[in-house]
Formats: structure tokens, C-alpha cells, sequence
């Protein structure tokens, strides 16, 4: 007997591991609530994790004290009282791949192909979540390349009503168009969701506190898959990080032509016009404003704080008006996280905001959610596109494997010709979201003018009760787009009643 502990985590992140020491012994757990079970570590409310600027905690800080997660590549080993946590693989950006384009389109179908065919081999029937969007429809035409039996896909669609202050692309057409190519058996879900009841349940199963309202959606179509007795799934998540497919990536190049182009005292007069418009009337959203303001807002900032700032629902000004007495912006573990990956040499902006997303933004906070989100409905969640092979290929390549002439995605996006029709691969981008600007002005008014009141925070002592009472009214008459804002505000007062 050896009387040591060995356990390690994932190298992308997929799985959660969770741990903590008391009583002179180590517990590990997949679940903080299994952790707190034990009665051997108290719940208490890690009050420097919880002074974050994003609606999300970094490894290895869960929110709570004493109880803190295995960070993703990482191994641990618990001896003579001791634990020792090594880093035992990580991405390493180097951008020297030396094929041609069309070597590294061959490359990347194979490694796709392979992954695909691994995630699929269960003795459970397996689906796939599948919205339409690119990262899923190339998912679902590998899965078909693998097999001719049945695959039953599940795509969220939501009410038009819950539409119309979000403005997005209806992702259900596109998803019924590739179940039509590849002979899915295909179901479809309208979301009328009961958030008023299923946002404390998300917080409970989620254990941390993390704002993202797709969570629900993963949560819904996970029901329905189980419910149809799809144990697992297969899922879309990684194509923005580790491909180049969010907004803020090419949001954040174009700043650089921004603030060549338009002298400072010109920006600066810009920026302070776009402030004052607004972003919704009493009926419905202004897709198109909404964008601009959120792209001034950072957009004159350097290349690191632009990036940063172009996830958050806060400006390093307003952290201070929020919060009522923490740790400054730049002393927060996601500023010091984050900041630390564009401290490498020799590589390119797109590659450096590709590797933040990636390690942070998806291992954190996509993984976390759409594992605890489907796991609460019984269904194992499989996300191919973040094989370890994958990843490593693609922080090999240029940027234009990335972003190429504002194609985004554009590596993914020839191999993806060789199955899918053009109108689906360019397709325009919709993120996987929920219809919260609906939400948070519809159904969940109520709860927020409850759990958000100037009493309610006063009491938690956390937030400026005055600040934030200004921002949701702000969001109300349209002036600004705080739902983000008022989402994390929302989760995280829940996530103290849940927990503590």
C-alpha cells in the first residue's frame, strides 16, 4: 500500500475534478455538492474569486473557500499529506506549420474524421446536438460518414415572440436543412421555457457560480434526448475558440485599422455620441446599435485590454463603481489569468486571443456548463472539435488559417466544403445564446426587481446597490444593453441563497 493519491484532469477541460483537504486527508469529487456532502469542508464564499469582472471562475478558484479545481492538463498527487498539482501538458502556440493550404485542409479532415470516430464509439445509442451552425453540421456529416444506422439530431428553436428584442439568424432552418442532406432523424424544440423556475435549478446543478442562459437550452435538449433515449450526444463546442469563430476575434483586428484610420480626439468624440443612443425601444432590440456601442466601448483600448474587455459586461471603470470594496481590475485572478497569455513572444495577435479562448473561455466556462447542463438530465455530452490532436495542429498554423481575407473559421471552413453546401458552411454566425434580453424584461422582471433590490444587495454587501439599480434601469428604458450584466447578477445572488 502506497498510502498516495494520484488523479489527473483532462487536457482540454471537458471533465470537472474537483478537490479539497480537511481532517488531514484529501476529497475529490466531479461535484462541489458531493464535496460539501461530506461535512468535512464548509461552505463558505471565496470572496476574492467572487470579485471577477466575467460570469465565470478560472481554475483553480471555484467561488468557494477551501474548495478548488484541478485546472485542465493538470495531475495532482496527494502523499504523506502533502498534494503536489503538476502541469503535464498545455498548449504550446508556434505558428511554423510549413504545408501548403491544401496539406493542412487534408490534415485537418483527417484529425476531424478520427475524433468524430472515437466520440462515437458507445454502447448507448449517440446523437448530435446539432444548431445548424458550422462546428455542429460538419460534426453531423462525419458522424454520417461513420455509420448508416439512425442518428436522431436535436435543434432548439425559439419562439418568435422571444425573438425580437435579440434579432439573431433562426438557426432551426439551416439545422432542418442539414438533417434533410444527411438523412437525420430530426427533432425540433420551441423553447418556452419556465426560466423563472429552471434558472435555480441550473445554478444548483452548475455549483459554481456561472452566468451563461444556454445553459438552459443545453439543459432542455438534453432532456429531450434522454427522454427519446439518446444517452450521448455530440456537440459543437470548441469551433469559435480554437478555429477563430467569434465576433470579438475579428472585432478586436479591426480595431487596429480603427484606431489607425480615426485620429484619438475624433474617436474619443465618437465614442461619446455612441453612448447616449439607444439599444431598444419598449418592443423590440437594436441588433445593429447594440453591436457598435459594444465595439466602441473597447475598441480605442491596447491590444490586451481590447481583447479582454471585449467579453466583459464591464469596463476596468465600472469594476470599480460595481463592486463595493475589492481587489482592483488588474489584481483580479481573471485579469492576471488572461494577461499572461499575450505575454508570448513572437506570436500573432489572432493566435494570442485564440489561445486565451481556448484555455479560459472554453475550458472554464462552454466545457463547464454543457457538462453539468447535460449530465443534470442524465446525457454524456461529447465535443469532438476539442481533441488534444486538433488543437495542437491548429496553434501550428498562420493566422489566415484563422481569419483569412474576414473569413472566419477559414481552415474549418474548406475542409467543411467537402460535405456541406455552401449556404451552410457561410452561413452568418449565430452564437448559441438564449433569448435573454426577452427574458430579462418578460418573465424574470419580477425576480430581478426581487432578488436585485437596493435592500436585497445591500445585505450581500458585495455590490454597489446604487450603481447597479441605475444599470438595470438604464437597461429598461433602452439607453444600454446590461442584460448580460443583470443575468450574472441574477445567477450569482441565486448561487448565495442555493449555497450558502
Amino acid at each position: 500500500v502506497t498510502k498516495q493519491l494520484f488523479a489527473a484532469r483532462d487536457r482540454i477541460g471537458i471533465k470537472p475534478f474537483y478537490y479539497a483537504e480537511g481532517s488531514g486527508g484529501m476529497i475529490f469529487a466531479s461535484e462541489i455538492k458531493a464535496i460539501l456532502a461530506t461535512k468535512l469542508v464548509a461552505a463558505k464564499p471565496d470572496l476574492f474569486a467572487l470579485h471577477t469582472p466575467t460570469r465565470f471562475q478560472i481554475s483553480p478558484y471555484t467561488g468557494f473557500e477551501e474548495i478548488f479545481k484541478l485546472p485542465p492538463g493538470h495531475s495532482m498527487l496527494f502523499k504523506d499529506g502533502k498534494l503536489t498539482v503538476k502541469k503535464y501538458w498545455d498548449i504550446a502556440p508556434t505558428e511554423d506549420y510549413r504545408g501548403s493550404e491544401s496539406e493542412a485542409v487534408d490534415e485537418l479532415d483527417a484529425l476531424l474524421g478520427e475524433a468524430v470516430h472515437l466520440q462515437m464509439i458507445a454502447d448507448v445509442p449517440v446523437g448530435v446536438f446539432l444548431s445548424g451552425g458550422l462546428d455542429s453540421s460538419i460534426i453531423t456529416a462525419l458522424m454520417r460518414k461513420n455509420t448508416a444506422e439512425d442518428i436522431t439530431a436535436f435543434t432548439i428553436k425559439f419562439a418568435a415572440e422571444d425573438q425580437r428584442y435579440e434579432k439573431m439568424v433562426d438557426d432551426s432552418y439551416y439545422a432542418r436543412q442539414v438533417a434533410q442532406q444527411f438523412g437525420l432523424k430530426y427533432r425540433e424544440i420551441e423553447i418556452h421555457a419556465d426560466v423563472q423556475e429552471l434558472l435555480p435549478k441550473m445554478i444548483w446543478h452548475l455549483d459554481e457560480p456561472l452566468a451563461d442562459p444556454a445553459a438552459i437550452n443545453t439543459y432542455l435538449i438534453s432532456k429531450a434526448a434522454r427522454e427519446d433515449g439518446i444517452i450521448v450526444l455530440l456537440n459543437g463546442m470548441g469551433g469559435d475558440e480554437i478555429f477563430g469563430g467569434y465576433r470579438k476575434q475579428l472585432a478586436c483586428l479591426k480595431a487596429d485599422v480603427y484606431q489607425q484610420v480615426i485620429p484619438k480626439g475624433l474617436r474619443t468624440a465618437l465614442e461619446r455620441i455612441v453612448n447616449h443612443v439607444p439599444v431598444a425601444s419598449s418592443s423590440q432590440g437594436f441588433k445593429f446599435l447594440r453591436w457598435s456601442k459594444r465595439f466602441l466601448s473597447f475598441s480605442s483600448l491596447p491590444p490586451a485590454d481590447r481583447y479582454m474587455m471585449s467579453d466583459l459586461s464591464l469596463s476596468e471603470d465600472q469594476y470599480k463603481d460595481y463592486f463595493t470594496n475589492g481587489v482592483s481590475y488588474r489584481d483580479t485572478h481573471f485579469y492576471k489569468s488572461e494577461a499572461a497569455a499575450f505575454q508570448k513572444p513572437g506570436l500573432s495577435y489572432l493566435t494570442q486571443m485564440c489561445l486565451n479562448d481556448t484555455k479560459f473561455f472554453l475550458a472554464e466556462h462552454n466545457l463547464t456548463y454543457s457538462d453539468k447542463a447535460s449530465m443534470a438530465a442524465g446525457v454524456e455530452c461529447r465535443p469532438p472539435l476539442t481533441d488534444h490532436r486538433i488543437v495542437e495542429f491548429m496553434f501550428r498554423q498562420s493566422p489566415k488559417a484563422r481569419i483569412n481575407n474576414n473569413v472566419q473559421k477559414y481552415l474549418l471552413k474548406k475542409v467543411s466544403e467537402r460535405y456541406l453546401p455552401k449556404q451552410i458552411v457561410y452561413r452568418p454566425k449565430a452564437p448559441f445564446g438564449a433569448p435573454l434580453r426577452s427574458w430579462i424584461r418578460g418573465s424574470l422582471a419580477p425576480l430581478v426587481d426581487d432578488v436585485l433590490s437596493e435592500t436585497s444587495l445591500r445585505r450581500r454587501g458585495l455590490y454597489n446597490p446604487k450603481y447597479v439599480a441605475t444599470m438595470i434601469q438604464k437597461d429598461k428604458e433602452g439607453k444600454e444593453d446590461n442584460a448580460h450584466l443583470i443575468w450574472t447578477l441574477l445567477t450569482n445572488e441565486l448561487w448565495f441563497r442555493t449555497f450558502f
